[in-house]
């Protein structure tokens, strides 16, 4: 399968309450009050004012869209999807699978890992510093910690994959098609 033929559509469609997208605005769309669009034209962005809104562009009917302050950094956009993808083409490795399916589905968990660490490195920007998953931790008289099986831990790549869920999922998916099967038969060959 070329992963190049997996779509950003194909990510919003499985991930669809995953991740706060951009609300970019369609005018076949209905909206309903309290919907927020982005409207690129403007580049502002628009509360719905009144139930059953569709086909009024934004900014040109007060009594159906108001003005909000809003930024596009506090949504994910296509660019940080396509970037995701980029970023889980290097470390996946589609021979493992089989099916044109079960390549997609764990190529877009990957993605969503790698579009999760991003936008958490994105959050934090410069002042970000990299850690490895939480063991333990404690702050006055609350504590947390997390038992992450060894072999996780002693892997750098699992262990990166175990900082978010979907990592996790993809490891889940991933973990069996790594072990082998090995048979030993007894016998011997004629000279």
């Amino acid at each position: 399968m070329d992963l190049n033929t997996i779509t950003i559509a194909d990510f919003k469609a499985l991930f669809r309450r995953d991740f706060p997208y951009l609300p970019s605005y369609d005018a076949a769309k209905l909206y309903n009050a309290g919907n927020r669009v982005y409207y690129a034209v403007t580049e502002l962005f628009y509360d719905c004012l009144a139930n059953g809104t569709t086909g009024v562009t934004p900014g040109t009917d007060t009594a159906k869209w108001a003005v909000v302050d809003d930024s596009t950094d506090n949504y994910v956009q296509d660019s940080d999807i396509t970037r995701a993808f980029g970023e889980a083409q290097v470390n996946f490795n589609q021979s493992l699978f089989s099916g044109d399916d079960t390549i997609k589905l764990c190529y877009l968990y990957l993605t969503a890992h790698y579009l999760a660490v991003d936008m958490r490195n994105a959050l934090a920007g410069v002042a970000g510093i990299g850690a490895f998953p939480l063991m333990s931790r404690t702050v006055g008289n609350v504590s947390e910690s997390y038992g992450i099986p060894a072999a996780y831990l002693a892997n750098p790549i699992y262990a990166i994959y175990a900082q978010t869920g979907y990592g996790m999922k993809y490891l889940s998916l991933v973990l069996p098609l790594l072990v082998g099967n090995v048979n030993v038969a007894c016998g011997a060959t004629q000279p």
